[in-house]
């Protein structure tokens, strides 16, 4: 999946290392630091979930060109396609600040292009927070998730729909 393992551990000579240094992955969820062969870790992983929520939301990648040398200048340039650019603008009324972050390509979103400036895991999950008893309660299922997904966006309940494995609602 997306463009490598994160936080991977290598566990050569007694170091556990949260850094792993292989390229693998598809192409369009590759994130910079992995496409300049820098070490990467849960940073890459927040580029590709971004990615995968960002083809969610508008349904073409954010990132493409006819070659992949084309992809890789424009992932390095934080150029996203016209056309997925397009879409994600005729959704914008339909966004929740918290998915319009998620998909940013600015500081403190998920496709910014230094990992140190990407939100973090924990700061997407406090974007879509539960009550108090729902997080800490054993019978949290993803239906309760998608359900508080919903308060905050019809699109981020059926992202939480998919990531669960569940028919998402149709979008109208």
């Amino acid at each position: 999946g997306g463009g490598g393992g994160g936080g991977g551990g290598s566990l050569g000579g007694g170091n556990a290392s949260l850094l792993a240094n292989t390229m693998c992955g598809t192409p369009n969820y590759m994130s910079p630091e992995l496409i300049n062969g820098d070490e990467y870790g849960k940073a890459n992983d927040v580029w590709a979930f971004g990615v995968i929520v960002f083809q969610m939301l508008t349904l073409r990648m954010p990132f493409t060109a006819p070659s992949l040398a084309g992809l890789i200048c424009s992932i390095m340039a934080g150029k996203f396609d016209g056309l997925a650019q397009e879409a994600l603008r005729r959704r914008d009324h339909e966004l929740s600040p918290a998915l319009r972050r998620l998909v940013s390509p600015d500081e403190g979103g998920a496709l910014h292009r230094h990992p140190e400036k990407r939100i973090t895991f924990a700061e997407v999950a406090q974007l879509f927070p539960l009550s108090p008893a729902e997080a800490h309660s054993p019978a949290t299922s993803p239906e309760k998730r998608i359900a508080a997904a919903e308060a905050h966006s019809p699109l981020a309940a059926g992202a939480l729909a998919a990531a669960a494995g569940a028919p998402p609602s149709p979008i109208a």
